[in-house]
């Protein structure tokens, strides 16, 4: 695993991994009032930390007896990159850097950078979903199916059609053959 680069070493010491984990918190329980993400219950019976992530809390539910940490039920649940590098990434793909750029920040390989970007877009089409254009709205021309030329959208070559000719014959189909003009 690579050393963070001096962007994100700066951006880690404004966010450490206690701070991002009081972060996740304040996002996940709003009310303060921890809350079980299998029976939803709100009745915690331990509350401790792990040794490993001693920024991370563990709590038992007293319902359902089942155990869960901060990150239970969220995007960061199996992952082993830190929650600093996670918020770092995100800010990263706001800024539209590119995922090698971003993993060249990161303590991560391309396709976990890959993976941050298209969790960020994901986001951002659920945030805009239902919204409605108002105003006038320009839009430059796009091909919607480009495919390969004389070819049917299925992938089946079509049979080329020519103009009727001047003497008034019926239009032909087929190709050319070699020598014709």
């Amino acid at each position: 695993m690579r050393a963070l680069c001096t962007q994100a070493k700066s951006f880690t010491r404004l966010l450490d991994e206690a701070e991002c984990y009081r972060q996740l918190r304040q996002l996940r329980w709003p009310d303060g009032q921890v809350r079980c993400p299998y029976c939803v219950s709100e009745y915690i019976t331990k509350c401790w930390t792990y040794f490993r992530q001693p920024a991370c809390r563990r709590y038992q539910c007293g319902c359902c007896g089942l155990s869960f940490n901060d990150k239970t039920g969220t995007i960061f649940e199996h992952t082993k990159l830190p929650l600093a590098a996670w918020f770092l990434g995100f800010y990263l793909a706001q800024l539209s850097q590119s995922t090698a750029a971003i993993a060249r920040e990161l303590p991560c390989d391309y396709h976990t950078a890959q993976r941050i970007v298209w969790l960020v877009r994901e986001q951002v089409v659920r945030l805009e979903e239902g919204r409605v254009l108002q105003g006038t709205v320009e839009a430059d021309e796009i091909y919607v199916t480009a495919g390969h030329k004389g070819q049917a959208p299925g992938g089946g070559r079509k049979a080329l059609t020519f103009p009727p000719s001047a003497e008034g014959q019926k239009a032909r189909t087929g190709t050319r053959e070699r020598g014709q003009g």
